[in-house]
């Protein structure tokens, strides 16, 4: 009986050996998987984002890892419509769900991003007819800018945009304060804006800078170019003696009157005239908020010429007021994304805007079939004055 009772002893201490064995290893190949990759979100998480965002992802490879891989971390996800990811950078596409997936040699680890539609938030103008307008009697938004809006989220799978008017001094830092998510607004791409917010390279409309004056101070200075004001107001300050000057009205936050200047120099054309006594101002300029302000001073005298863009200032010639036969300063209208930054946060997203790149491959798309132009046609903006008409 002793024998018997010794063998049932020592089955069981040896069961109990083989499941702390058992218990043993399993923990020891848990954690190797564990440490030898692990994703800063957590294994097997889900993350959530809204359609246009990104989400950065780390791959914490340990020490054992890297005994056995010495490659780089190898990213790829389950379904690159919904969510494409690159060297740990995940862009939210499309609604649905992606499995990413980070590899290093025979470790890895997951996680699901959950894409859900989102609301885009546009930049644009309430006071340019035909671009972004709005109208009162239909108590809405219109225009060319703002069908674009609409396509954008459309195609990218936004569920609704909501639109904020944005002057032209405001652009910059609603991007930057992240007010909006884009902004199709008139805004003209330059090398200084260029350092400020990420521009869509391929332009949606090209315009010129054209000047509208009154015919009273066409017939009165005898000019039909506004490179022909200076020897008018030179003549002026010697006959006369008088301190008569032309003043320039343009629109806030526009290059308008960068563009007059460049124009100046090229025509060389003196913006300051010495009597030999005094220095003169030939050209004097005041910025204005609205077009329908610029258009009312310009009725009432207070200024001799208002530049701007030709297909917004063209709205505002009335009966009494036509333009010069300058053109210059060509200006390509491009949609724009807020500056790219990528700073890891605790929850492993980035900030940033993920849109240029979506935005762009649509744009590009739509010029090249056709579809831009037949939006342009559709709003009468598929001819741009370039040169001196004044229709």
């Amino acid at each position: 009986m002793a024998s018997v009772k010794f063998k049932k002893i020592a089955l069981a201490v040896t069961l109990a050996a083989v499941m702390c064995l058992c218990a043993f290893l399993s923990a020891c190949t848990t954690t190797t998987k564990a440490k030898g990759l692990t994703l800063n979100v957590g294994s097997g998480s889900t993350v959530e984002a809204t359609v246009g965002q990104k989400i950065g992802l780390e791959a914490n490879v340990s020490a054992r890892a890297l005994l056995s891989y010495s490659g780089e971390v190898e990213w790829t996800s389950s379904d690159d419509e919904v969510a494409s990811v690159q060297s740990g950078i995940v862009s939210a596409l499309s609604v649905g769900t992606a499995k990413i997936t980070a590899t290093a040699g025979k470790y890895s680890d997951y996680c699901v991003v959950d894409v859900t539609e989102g609301v885009l938030k546009v930049g644009i103008k309430d006071d340019v007819e035909g671009f972004g307008y709005y109208d009162p009697y239909l108590g809405e938004y219109t225009g060319m800018e703002v069908d674009l809006a609409y396509m954008i989220a459309d195609e990218l799978g936004y569920s609704d945009v909501d639109f904020v008017v944005t002057q032209g001094n405001e652009r910059i830092d609603f991007l930057d304060e992240g007010i909006v998510d884009c902004v199709i607004a008139t805004f003209s791409l330059t090398m200084e804006r260029m350092s400020l917010v990420d521009f869509i390279t391929t332009p949606y409309y090209t315009d010129y800078i054209r000047v509208l004056t009154r015919d009273d101070y066409k017939k009165k200075t005898g000019i039909e170019s506004v490179t022909e004001i200076p020897d008018y107001i030179k003549g002026e300050i010697d006959t006369k003696k008088s301190d008569e000057r032309c003043v320039v009205g343009t629109m806030e936050g526009t290059t308008a009157r960068d563009a007059f200047t460049e124009y100046c120099k090229d025509a060389e054309i003196d913006e300051t005239y010495d009597d030999g006594v005094n220095m003169h101002e030939i050209f004097v300029y005041r910025e204005f908020e609205s077009y329908e302000d610029a258009a009312e001073a310009l009725e009432a005298g207070e200024i001799n010429l208002f530049m701007g863009d030709y297909s917004i200032i063209r709205n505002f010639r009335t009966k009494t007021t036509s333009f010069t036969d300058d053109s210059f300063g060509e200006q390509d209208y491009c949609v724009a994304t807020k500056k790219s930054t990528v700073q890891d946060a605790e929850d492993g997203t980035v900030t940033g805007n993920s849109l240029h790149d979506e935005i762009e491959k649509l744009i590009t798309r739509w010029e090249d079939d056709g579809t831009m132009e037949a939006l342009l046609e559709k709003w009468g903006l598929s001819e741009t004055a370039e040169g001196g008409e004044n229709a």
